[in-house]
């Protein structure tokens, strides 16, 4: 591909593709069955890679097998206008991979979203795809995307975004004064307004980066007030 001369997020994708990812998938929940070890598959981008997931879960020996995916994965595809700040491992997919991951959260086969935040400066992605830097910015767009692409796009009831935003984190992660709003847990909570409409820009993340693969975009849906242990420490 760069022999080629390609130099698009298209051809990121095409050097590490879905069934790369989907074979690695495999050898972890096939070992992890032979062992009885519990696993958990985080990044998660494919169709493929999932469907992984679903076969080997059929097993009777089959141990707990989480899937972690990310806020890009439900969201971004190969064509972004974002180019190389949208470059990450694994790639951001094709549109029909971003389709499967919302299956999965619908049906439960993805367990969690995690942010798989990366707080680099813009200068590090201010190069060819190949040279380009890994990763990006992402703690504070899960809430956006997942209510802009999820409740608003696809009707993905709010208790489903709950249960993968936080609830099953913190069951599984073993963290048992979170996740839940009940009396006697730790009053970790966040308000958003579904209604609310902004536009993504970096400066207002606060975020040590300096650039955003969703910079420019009009999202519905952010958190507007947050506690921590019942003291607000972010509001508006």
């Amino acid at each position: 591909l760069r022999a080629a001369g390609r130099d698009d997020l298209k051809a990121w994708n095409e050097q590490s593709p879905d069934f790369l990812e989907a074979e690695n998938v495999h050898r972890v929940c096939y070992f992890a069955t032979k062992t009885g070890t519990p696993v958990n598959i985080v990044h998660l981008s494919s169709r493929e890679a999932l469907n992984e997931v679903r076969r080997h879960r059929l097993s009777p020996d089959a141990p707990p097998m989480y899937v972690e995916t990310c806020p890009h994965y439900l969201f971004l595809n190969d064509e972004s206008p974002a180019g190389t700040y949208a470059k990450v491992n694994p790639p951001v997919r094709g549109q029909a991979d971003v389709e499967a991951m919302w299956e999965g959260v619908l049906d439960g086969s993805v367990t969690t979203i995690g942010s798989d935040h990366v707080p680099r400066k813009r200068a590090t992605k201010d190069k060819d795809i190949w040279a380009a830097s890994n990763g990006f910015p992402g703690t504070g767009m899960i809430l956006p995307i997942l209510l802009h692409e999820g409740y608003h796009k696809r009707r993905v009831p709010l208790e489903t975004l709950v249960k993968v935003a936080s609830e099953n984190s913190a069951r599984i992660y073993g963290m048992p004064g979170k996740g839940s709003v009940e009396i006697g847990k730790d009053a970790d909570l966040v308000i958003v307004d579904p209604e609310l409409e902004k536009t993504v820009d970096p400066a207002t993340l606060e975020s040590n980066s300096d650039y955003s693969p969703y910079e420019g975009m009009t999202l519905k849906g952010w958190p507007v007030r947050t506690l921590v242990r019942g003291r607000t420490v972010a509001l508006d």
